[in-house]
């Protein structure tokens, strides 16, 4: 066992980050990635890699409609 008395740098460190984390879970910090308006919907978009079509989750706001997540190059909806 270290016979050092004291706090060291790394002590020292994971207390202010854990000052901050609670400080920020107190006042709900929650960064917001998608909007209460923002949509999401399915689309064929081309695919690129290997030609054909892959269906695609679309990510829309206000201002854009893009690709968001692309799932599978076929869909069954029976």
């Amino acid at each position: 066992m270290s016979q050092k008395k004291g706090f060291d740098i790394a002590q020292l460190v994971i207390g202010i980050i854990g000052i901050l984390l609670a400080a920020a879970g107190l006042f709900k910090f929650v960064p917001v990635l998608v909007g209460k308006q923002d949509r999401f919907s399915c689309d064929l978009q081309p695919d690129t890699a290997l030609g054909g079509e892959v269906w695609t989750v679309m990510y829309r706001n206000d201002q854009e409609t893009k690709p968001w997540l692309k799932m599978v190059t076929t869909l069954d909806c029976r």
